[in-house]
């Protein structure tokens, strides 16, 4: 019987996708890369050439980038909830003013810039103040350890100064309900209903620091497939930067409000 020719599989349509420069911007990442499904295919050894060492360490390493920055959007995401969690505590406190005694426990949201997490904390707000030596109309100043300003009252001027103090959290995802006990009522049914969300978004953004670390690992894995020469490349190619979103979300959080 005569045998059967080797089975010869050849690619008829290969989209070479030579990254000529690094991707600088979010916006220069193409959405998602097809040089996978485009060379998926088996070849003879003349056709395995189509696809470079360097092709694939290029394109995998903008597939990480790709990751990265989906993953810089979910963190943005949580900022932006987190604030608009703040925001239901303060428009109640601010429909109750004059109703109920007054509350000094706040919801504060801060960001890290260095790793640009979010810190949703509870915080107590205490001032002093003195007569003023000024004569002028209310004023305030604003610092970094807390807020300066004057005020009108029925027995003159009154220099304040006011900062927070913020509430031990502990090592646990949630504060303990015992901080709203002795708040006016709507803080006691308020506040925990404030906490569950804010403790569902420190897990979130629990999840998701550990997927960035898991990237991280993903990239010394891929690095161990190829030579030094492709490393070398890779390298000139992304000017030794390190591996890191290009997204970055220009938050900027005012707490003036949590003062009015």
């Amino acid at each position: 019987m005569r045998s059967m020719p080797p089975l010869l599989i050849r690619i008829v349509n290969i989209r070479r996708k030579t990254m000529q420069t690094f991707p600088r911007e979010p916006e220069d990442i193409e959405p998602i890369s097809t040089l996978w499904e485009d060379n998926c295919s088996f070849t003879t050894e003349d056709g395995a050439a189509e696809l470079t060492q360097d092709q694939i360490a290029q394109t995998l390493y903008v597939d990480k980038l790709r990751m990265l920055n989906a993953l810089a959007v979910m963190q943005a995401s949580i900022a932006c909830r987190a604030v608009r969690t703040c925001d239901m505590y303060f428009d109640w406190m601010k429909k109750r003013r004059g109703t109920d005694k007054e509350t000094y426990l706040r919801p504060r949201v801060r960001i890290d810039s260095r790793y640009f997490t979010v810190e949703m904390a509870w915080v107590r707000r205490l001032s002093k103040s003195k007569p003023s030596s000024q004569n002028a109309k209310s004023q305030t100043n604003d610092s970094k350890v807390g807020r300066a300003f004057t005020i009108k009252t029925e027995s003159g001027m009154l220099d304040v100064f006011a900062w927070y103090k913020y509430i031990k959290k502990g090592v646990k995802e949630r504060y303990s309900n015992s901080i709203f006990e002795k708040e006016p009522i709507w803080v006691q049914k308020l506040g925990p209903e404030i906490e569950d969300r804010f403790e569902l978004l420190r897990k979130e953004q629990k999840t998701l620091t550990a997927m960035k670390r898991l990237i991280g690992t993903l990239d010394s894995l891929q690095a161990k497939q190829f030579d030094e020469r492709v490393m070398a490349e890779l390298q000139a190619w992304n000017e030794g930067q390190p591996l890191k979103a290009l997204y970055s979300p220009k938050i900027v959080l005012d707490s003036s409000a949590e003062d009015s």
